[in-house]
């Protein structure tokens, strides 16, 4: 079965709900995200974010559109794997992955050491970038393209958080708890930056 997400196709194997103990960490996380002004909210329903954490078959992320605050387990996505070429993913779940799948995918591909990314929008964090110097993609582009996968590829090296130029940030952890915390730290240090 076939669906539409909002840049690629998703291409379902199968709709059951992936069960992971470490599920119940990233709708933790999600929450904290939410709270702490890592993801706010556009509209009612929906957060500017996404999280994800690796596992045996790829990783499991947030669904496309989720409200990380009120992050239910059923909204969580196996995604088993990312064709550039036809630009779509595979996935197990009941709705379509973040659209921002591609880039957690690659990530996760470059960088084995890694177990968790979350993205998030801070205007703190942007606004303060350059003074705490965070690596930041070289253009502003669209995000969920091509495009934006090679911008963030190539800005990432070793870092374990970048900047997606005039977008939002991306963290990077060997667990989820490590990941949330970096995101938290770069916050709190953001607005230590505005204030004075």
């Amino acid at each position: 079965m076939k669906t539409h997400a909002a840049k690629f196709e998703t291409i379902f194997e199968g709709k059951e709900i992936p069960t992971n103990p470490k599920n119940k960490g990233l709708i933790k996380w999600g929450r904290i995200f939410a709270l702490n002004g890592l993801a706010p909210k556009y509209g009612t329903e929906s957060s500017h974010g996404n999280l994800s954490f690796r596992t045996k078959n790829r990783m499991i992320i947030t669904r496309s559109g989720s409200d990380l605050e009120n992050l239910e387990e059923n909204e969580l996505v196996e995604v088993t794997s990312c064709d550039a070429e036809k630009f779509c993913v595979h996935a197990k779940g009941l709705f379509a992955p973040s659209s921002e799948s591609f880039e957690h995918f690659e990530i996760y591909q470059a960088r084995p050491e890694i177990n968790a990314v979350f993205h998030g929008h801070s205007q703190e964090i942007l606004l303060s970038a350059k003074k705490l110097g965070i690596v930041e993609t070289e253009n502003a582009v669209p995000y969920g393209t091509i495009e934006n996968l090679r911008e963030v590829m190539n800005a990432l090296g070793k870092n374990d958080f970048i900047i997606m130029k005039g977008h939002g940030f991306i963290a990077l952890g060997k667990t989820i708890g490590e990941c949330g915390k970096k995101a938290l730290q770069f916050q709190k240090k953001a607005v230590e930056v505005k204030t004075k």
